[in-house]
């Protein structure tokens, strides 16, 4: 018998005022941001983007810093520090997504690997999530263009597991390939021709099949 849905509503690159209204959005499970909650960190700007993410209607609020979310990369930070920024935004930044206010409304940052959740009613899925990325502008969480971050020798992505998509404008252009557990792989937009457009894109994702839709509500 398959099992119940769950419905995904997959967000990037909100950059500090592009966060879409929250009544605005449709009911689903599980809202995923895929990175870039800001233009270029700052403390105010993340309390801004999880006030807006608590609102959402879903019960679960994961978040996957992006290339902009600066001092959320404490490596970036020390080696671009300038004499008028807080040594300690970093520390200060990630201790934002735990608040009390915040995990009550179901947010949770994700680091890099393999997170599964589980939903009040027993539904659970695996995501697979990294903030890093081809590096680009002299930006956060970058790696060499010469370094295999996820196949090879040093895969960090459990193959055996993954179900991998990538989306361009909102469309489903990549493949998918059955596996034993559904794992939803997203990225932040635009990197190397992988991820998503700063559009809104919600998911039904059914358990222990490969039946999905794609739907662009903006």
């Amino acid at each position: 018998m398959t099992q119940q849905q769950i419905r995904f509503l997959v967000l990037s690159d909100t950059h500090d005022h592009a966060f879409p209204v929250a009544a605005s959005l449709p009911a689903v499970d599980v809202v995923i941001h895929c990175g870039d909650l800001t233009m270029i960190g700052g403390l105010s700007n993340y309390r801004r983007a999880l006030d807006s993410l608590a609102a959402c209607p879903a019960e679960i609020k994961l978040v996957i810093p992006g290339n902009h979310d600066v001092s959320l990369d404490p490596e970036w930070w020390d080696e671009n520090l300038d004499s008028d920024d807080d040594k300690d935004e970093p520390v200060r930044a990630r201790a934002l997504f735990t608040l009390d206010e915040y995990t009550r409304c179901g947010v949770r940052f994700l680091d890099e690997g393999t997170h599964e959740i589980a939903l009040h009613d027993g539904r659970s899925f695996k995501v697979y999530a990294s903030q890093y990325t081809p590096a680009f502008s002299g930006y956060a969480f970058g790696y060499s263009p010469e370094e295999d971050r996820f196949n090879g020798t040093g895969r960090r992505i459990p193959d055996d597991e993954v179900e991998r998509g990538q989306l361009t404008d909102s469309t489903l252009v990549g493949d998918m390939k059955t596996a034993n557990s559904n794992i939803l792989d997203v990225h932040d937009c635009g990197k190397q021709s992988r991820g998503l457009s700063p559009r809104c894109t919600a998911l039904d994702i059914y358990m222990k099949d490969t039946a999905y839709r794609w739907q662009r509500f903006i």
